[in-house]
């Protein structure tokens, strides 16, 4: 078995030369204990992240090398110390066997291949000795902030995507321009020799200008559409109201794949939820927090005092759990769609 062990040493670096059996037993360990060089191991420093960097990118890369870091550092120091224990153990063995020559000789070459492996693990260790060892908690603070990174840059792509989705809502309710063929054709004046005379000159001119005035007529112009999108990007209108409802709806199943995925609590994910319908859709959310609020305090997830008072989102949200929440949007945005149009117009 011992035989099948993966080697740590370097390349080119070959175990010490074993002592004759006619040596005394004082002799035999300090051959074993002998130093084997190897090379010098930089340790991934965790760099310090500037405060004007903007590049997310580059911080979750830099989050990753300290992570790597760490976790290097905490499998070398508890080899490190198996290592320590092993050393023990075969001197020990050492001093008890000094006159069991039987033994020496079946076993002499691989307790020097184990001091060689044990000096070899002690060389690894000595960059980072003097250093303040990391800690399991250290690398789950770090796993943390990695977490909530990638959720922060879920949340940027969700906005981006709300922002394309209302855009192509509204866009599909757009009026489009309405095309009047004209069945009376211009006459075509047949071409003469002759010079264009003034009169000629001018009819051409007015047939010119009410051609291009009965296509402004006819044809609504990009900047009209785009003012008048813009007019009516806050009417109460019955298409406003189904489009908030449906991008409630998108957002809701955007945060529930998200969910699946996330290590965070379920008290966090659901305030981090709220939070974000609020700035989006502060009408909407206001419903949806307050069928959540009579929804727990029926299932006795709050008390009955505190039921009748509006609480904060985060008070509300200690004891709730996220199928809770798609239970209540389910029930606003889908069940129960029109008495939630019929409040949001009132609004």
């Amino acid at each position: 078995m011992f035989q099948n062990r993966r080697r740590s040493v370097p390349a080119g670096t070959g175990a010490p030369p074993s002592p004759p059996s006619s040596q005394t037993s004082n002799t035999w360990p300090s051959a074993m204990a002998t130093p084997i060089p190897v090379p010098t191991i930089t340790r991934l420093s965790t760099p310090s992240m500037p405060d004007h960097a903007k590049n997310e990118g580059m911080k979750l890369l830099k989050q990753a090398e300290a992570l790597a870091s760490m976790n290097f550092e905490l499998s070398l120091r508890a080899v490190s110390s198996l290592a320590n224990r092993l050393e023990r153990d075969v001197q020990m063995l050492v001093l008890r066997t000094a006159e069991d020559q039987d033994f020496r000789r079946q076993n002499e070459d691989r307790m020097t291949q184990m001091m060689h492996e044990i000096h070899t693990i002690k060389a690894h260790m000595a960059p980072i000795q003097g250093i303040q060892s990391a800690t399991q908690a250290d690398v789950e603070r770090l796993q943390q902030e990695m977490r909530e990174s990638t959720l922060e840059w879920n949340r940027n792509l969700e906005n981006a995507r709300a922002k394309i989705d209302d855009i192509s809502g509204r866009l599909r309710q757009a009026p489009r321009p309405v095309v009047v063929k004209n069945n009376d054709p211009v006459p075509h004046t047949p071409p003469t020799p002759r010079r264009e005379t003034r009169s000629m000159r001018r009819a051409r001119e007015q047939l010119t200008s009410s051609m291009q005035k009965q296509q402004s007529d006819y044809f609504l112009p990009v900047e009209l559409l785009e003012q008048a999108l813009t007019r009516n990007k806050g009417s109460p209108s019955s298409s406003n109201l189904e489009s908030r409802i449906n991008e409630a709806i998108n957002s809701t199943k955007r945060w529930n794949r998200e969910h699946k995925v996330t290590k965070m609590r379920d008290n966090q994910f659901i305030s981090g939820y709220l939070k974000k319908q609020r700035q989006r859709d502060p009408g909407l959310e206001k419903i949806l927090q307050q069928t959540i609020q009579k929804r727990a305090s029926k299932a006795g997830k709050i008390k009955s005092s505190k039921a009748k008072n509006p609480q904060s989102v985060e008070e509300l949200c200690r004891n709730l759990s996220w199928q809770d929440v798609i239970a209540t949007a389910t029930d606003v945005l889908v069940a129960n769609k029109t008495q939630t149009l019929r409040a949001l117009g009132q609004a």
